[in-house]
């Protein structure tokens, strides 16, 4: 006899010595002996129990066993309830015998209290959900406390004066600025996404969020889209009165025009028109600075335009050396940039395959040691080419929506260029999100960026036609107050639209086919 059959052979053997057990148990009128044989079924189920219960099975394999593990504590049960049958009170006493010899005529209250208990149990466990499903709801469209829409873009021109504005409306804390809008794909088939640009700092202590929306919390994601931090645009002194640069093209290009960008305080961008680059040779060009820029300024980028469209664009080459300002009644210039030192700037994104370049070279030179060479084909930006000056030191950092990775067959740390707003921009995947509060577009395909990141990648392409926020999430003190409501809703004017959180959660709770419904829906079952 193998190990196997022997295992059988004592698991029959407990079995049968544990159903003779049982049967002499309950036939014995000997209350000692009772208790004898029930001590001796109890050591005998344990045994068995430790002896063969069965891991590897599935619940209907472990039936037999939870059988004899209940049939102990039923019996003890039984017998504790016959000692206290006699102390109950005679009322208690009288209706259980009643019930046990004529139990249909007390069908009904027993079917009354089935029905009462579940509908009891539904209300609170099944009401409970849809309950926080409506709230969450709203917490996610919302997403703060106020949340206002469709803002109009000529009123976000200043940000700092706006931010102000509805800071100091009584019961507001604070206040982050936000940009809703549809983009694109380049260079892939996955079709549009819904971009969403937010202030980090600003959103993460103000919006709701849940721990199954992202691997990290809402501070984490925040925190991977501002960059490290790197040099971006050059300071410009506040007494600077022109700016200009030294220039020789390698041809004569009649159709180009040569600009510099330069940003003032309010993130405002202007361009420069520094004319026709002229000869083949060493020359200087340079243009006033406008009064109207409120200082401190920055230089954002150099640009070549041509009027042209996409790829219909001349190809070549220019140097350019010692961009500089000239301050004050002071003779000597101050360099902004000589090209000497390792470059901090970035070509234009003119197109998925455009190779514009910009390096040192020392085969020419104005000045020093090396000048800049810029190296551009024939695919332009609507007739724009040139370098700038990245805040983020390359492609804009942002997180993705799974969904959207999935379809377009990216992964985290890929490079590569979206098209928002009519622009290219190169953004470059450093996280990944399942679902982000107010993010409700086809398919979930969305984008999170930092609105000062591409809002300085988008103006620097079209400074006569800047973007602005057309969003805002407003924090309130304490509890909120509809007076705060009132007063935002008189700063923005009738085009936008507001969202409350706390008035329409309020709506909810006094839904008669939602909340309200389900706990009248309690107190009834209460009564009955």
């Amino acid at each position: 006899m193998n190990e196997s059959d022997l295992t059988w052979a004592i698991s029959i053997c407990l079995i049968l010595f544990i159903s003779l057990t049982y049967s002499v148990y309950r036939k014995s009128r000997n209350n000692s002996l009772r208790v004898l044989f029930l001590i001796t079924l109890i050591s005998t189920i344990t045994m068995f129990t430790i002896w063969e219960w069965p891991l590897d099975k599935g619940t209907l394999g472990n039936f037999p066993y939870i059988v004899l593990l209940i049939l102990v504590p039923a019996e003890l049960t039984f017998l504790f309830l016959r000692r206290i049958s006699a102390l109950s009170p005679i009322w208690l006493s009288m209706g259980l015998w009643h019930m046990s010899r004529n139990p249909f005529q007390y069908s009904w209250i027993v079917l009354l209290l089935v029905l009462v208990t579940g509908m009891g149990i539904l209300s609170t466990t099944v009401g409970g959900t849809l309950n926080r499903s409506y709230d969450e709801r709203i917490l996610y469209d919302v997403g703060s406390d106020i949340r206002v829409t469709k803002m109009l873009m000529h009123r976000s021109r200043d940000i700092t004066k706006i931010n102000k504005q509805f800071e100091d409306i009584p019961g507001v804390k604070s206040v982050s600025f936000g940009l809703r809008s549809e983009g694109s794909l380049s260079s892939h088939s996955a079709g549009s996404f819904e971009l969403l640009a937010l202030q980090p700092e600003k959103f993460k202590g103000m919006s709701w969020y849940r721990d199954d929306f992202s691997e990290k919390d809402l501070s984490g994601v925040m925190d991977t889209l501002k960059p490290p931090n790197f040099k971006g645009p050059i300071p410009i002194p506040d007494d600077a009165i022109s700016i200009g640069l030294w220039i020789k093209p390698k041809e004569v290009y009649p159709k180009f025009y040569l600009w510099l960008v330069i940003e003032d305080a309010h993130g405002s961008v202007k361009t420069l028109t520094l004319g026709n680059p002229g000869k083949p040779e060493w020359h200087f060009q340079d243009h006033e600075i406008p009064a109207n820029l409120v200082r401190p300024l920055t230089l954002v980028s150099v640009q070549v335009f041509e009027p042209a469209f996409g790829p219909g664009g001349t190809s070549g080459e220019i140097l350019l050396d010692n961009i500089q300002v000239k301050t004050g009644d002071k003779n000597d210039p101050f360099i902004l940039e000589d090209f000497e030192s390792s470059l901090d700037w970035i070509p234009l994104a003119t197109s998925p395959l455009a190779k514009d370049n910009l390096s040192t070279s020392n085969a020419d030179v104005y000045a020093g040691a090396f000048s800049g060479l810029f190296v551009f084909g024939k695919d332009t930006d609507r007739g724009i080419r040139g370098f700038y000056r990245s805040s983020t030191g390359g492609p804009v950092p942002v997180v993705s929506s799974l969904p959207l990775l999935r379809s377009a067959g990216i992964n985290i740390n890929d490079s590569l260029i979206i098209n928002v707003f009519g622009k290219l921009i190169p953004v470059i995947i450093v996280d990944y999100v399942y679902n982000f509060p107010t993010m409700d577009g086809p398919g979930n395909k969305f984008l999170l960026v930092d609105i000062d990141n591409l809002l300085r990648h988008i103006n620097i392409l079209s400074p006569t036609s800047n973007v602005y926020p057309n969003e805002m999430f407003i924090k309130e003190v304490g509890n909120p107050d509809y007076s705060v409501y009132e007063s935002i809703a008189q700063e923005i004017g009738s085009f936008s639209r507001i969202k409350d959180r706390q008035s329409q959660l309020r709506a909810i709770d006094l839904d008669p086919l939602i909340t309200m419904g389900w706990k009248a829906l309690m107190l009834s079952l209460i009564h009955i």
